[in-house]
């Protein structure tokens, strides 16, 4: 619930964004895996959260959240739930989850283990109009750290291993259920003294998608690596810390539609073989500040990401039926070829939080008695360059018939100022004692 990206639902920049931040998060989240860090007072902390993703004149998104977090000398745990929904047009549905924490935060080595379970309830949306749902999903995740530490010099390596699978819905019957048999990540950062740290990661993840009889239609395989250097500096009462760092994600996608697998809406081709791939590298930056006076803490990050370069290559193979009515020839048999290219090259986004709150409040004159810590978040995202992805356009190596069409896109329309200051609102508290 940490990262929250605020741009306009419907419109591909959602997608992107929220792409963006998660490959920003990868080099400097669940590295050290050295726990939750203890309540502020006490050994015990409830914490609830809350906010919106993005409110509109049609609806709106947001999120909710709690966990409870206790520290008993080197042993740690905590326990939390939340979710995502939505009443949006584009969209409406629920999604909820749990996770569990546990470690213990040793020299020179720790360990830290973490696991969670997701569900979604069906979702309902519109296809060319026609309101459709998609069936309910669910997963799982499992993450194990490994923190050492030798004097001034630590390191951090990780694990993550996750898996994914969708149910029953309307929306399947047309494009297949999604089914997610494998994410694997695994990382490492080595700091000294704090202030200087680099940070690896390798990702890998399969996807298949599902007939309805659960045949495999098309299988795709995505690889990626992200790694960064940060600096840290702390001069009460400001802290400084800058990231800077580097990312390439390859993969591809292909699979064939026959009567066989897929006899239900595949009128009038025979068969329709569909290939993809992409490739894309690329550069990101985060600079955090923070000021902490007393019980006042004020925190700014800017983040930005900017591709630079790859290719987005796609390409379908089909061949109709043959068939007349009344001597009328209706479809003549013949094969179809079709093939596309985009370079992401100068797709980007940028994104600043602004937080503030108090911390460490008492609640009873009894400077042992519990605290009470209060922060409001306000995000802001701009992505930019994904116009020229969705510009229509194609190429006809040869054959019978067309080549592919691309819709033209477009962001959505304008954003009124109410969405812009409701959207990516976020409060959190925090009781510890």
């Amino acid at each position: 619930m940490a990262h929250v990206t605020v741009v306009k639902p419907g419109s591909p920049a959602l997608g992107l964004g929220v792409f963006f931040m998660w490959c920003l998060t990868l080099p400097v989240s669940g590295q050290e895996a050295s726990g939750p860090p203890a309540p502020p007072a006490g050994n015990y902390a409830l914490s609830p959260e809350g906010g919106t993703l993005w409110v509109d004149g049609e609806g709106g998104s947001g999120f909710w959240g709690a966990s409870f977090s206790l520290r008993r000398g080197p042993l740690y745990g905590a326990a939390g739930a939340g979710g995502l929904f939505s009443n949006l047009p584009a969209f409406t549905g629920v999604y909820t989850g749990a996770w569990l924490n546990a470690g213990l935060d040793t020299a020179p080595l720790g360990a830290d283990l973490a696991g969670g379970i997701f569900h979604r309830d069906t979702l309902h949306t519109k296809l060319f109009g026609v309101p459709v749902s998609s069936g309910a999903a669910g997963g799982y995740f499992l993450r194990l750290g490994l923190p050492l530490r030798f004097q001034n010099w630590s390191a951090g390596p990780s694990f993550l291993f996750a898996r994914g699978f969708w149910e029953e819905g309307d929306l399947y019957w047309f494009f297949g259920k999604p089914q997610v048999p494998a994410f694997f990540a695994a990382g490492i950062s080595a700091g000294f003294r704090e202030e200087h740290r680099l940070h690896f990661r390798y990702l890998s993840l399969g996807l298949n998608i599902l007939s309805p009889s659960d045949e495999t239609l098309f299988t795709a395989h995505f690889d990626g690596i992200a790694a960064a250097y940060s600096l840290s500096l702390n001069r009460k009462p400001f802290s400084l810390e800058a990231s800077l760092g580097g990312l390439s994600l390859s993969g591809n996608l292909h699979g064939s539609l026959s009567s066989k697998n897929q006899p239900y809406f595949l009128f009038p081709y025979i068969f329709y073989d569909l290939a993809f791939d992409a490739g894309f590298y690329g550069l990101f930056g985060v600079l955090a500040a923070a000021y902490r006076r007393d019980l006042f803490r004020l925190n700014m990050t800017l983040a930005a990401a900017q591709v630079l370069g790859g290719e987005l290559n796609g390409g379908f193979h089909a061949k109709q039926k043959n068939l007349s009515y009344l001597g009328i020839l209706i479809f003549d048999g013949g094969e179809e070829y079709g093939s596309w290219s985009r370079n992401p090259g100068g797709l980007g986004a940028a994104f600043l939080s602004l937080e503030g709150g108090l911390e460490a409040l008492p609640l009873s004159r009894n400077r042992r008695g519990p605290r009470l810590s209060v922060t409001v978040r306000k995000l802001f995202a701009l992505p930019w360059g994904y116009e020229p992805l969705l510009s229509s356009g194609s190429s006809d190596p040869g054959g019978h018939g067309g080549g592919s069409k691309t819709a033209e896109g477009s962001a959505g329309g304008g954003i009124n100022p109410a969405s812009i200051l409701l959207s990516g609102l976020s409060f959190r508290c925090s009781i510890a004692w």
